[in-house]
């Protein structure tokens, strides 16, 4: 237990897997002597097993998000019903307005990942902006 927290940077957002992760985006970890998604470690470690047939969901929607209160046991639906209900979708469109406020956001040196969890992003996303990859100054809409 000790050490899967170990690996968990905690900010005052999302707690997030500084291990590995997979193609998917989760963070994996070594749990019960095989590779497992870290947040369904650590929800696990947190309230106990999985009930059958139930996914690990996050309410964040960051899928390095490993913090406790962020994770719900639910069905595939409840999963998509979450997702619905927070307008959030996996590729996300953001406006002038919202790629203005994230470069504000980073000159203050507030934490990537801090940024992609209230835009509901990834985090590579976020880095993508700061490095002009998407959404360039000589791009954006006025």
């Amino acid at each position: 237990m000790d050490r899967f927290w170990a690996r968990v940077v905690k900010s005052q957002t999302c707690w997030s897997w500084s291990g590995p992760p997979g193609n998917h985006g989760y963070g994996q970890a070594f749990h019960r002597g095989h590779v497992t998604l870290a947040h369904r470690v650590a929800y696990e470690l947190t309230y106990g097993p999985i009930p059958d047939g139930l996914f690990v969901c996050h309410h964040c929607d960051v899928k390095l998000c490993v913090r406790p209160e962020h994770l719900f046991a639910g069905s595939h639906r409840a999963n998509m019903d979450d997702l619905a209900r927070k307008c959030r979708h996996p590729r996300r469109t953001l406006t002038t307005a919202d790629v203005l406020v994230i470069r504000e956001l980073l000159a203050r040196r507030v934490p990537q990942r801090d940024i992609a969890a209230r835009f509901g992003l990834s985090q590579r996303s976020v880095h993508n902006i700061v490095h002009g990859l998407t959404y360039r100054y000589d791009r954006l809409a006025s």
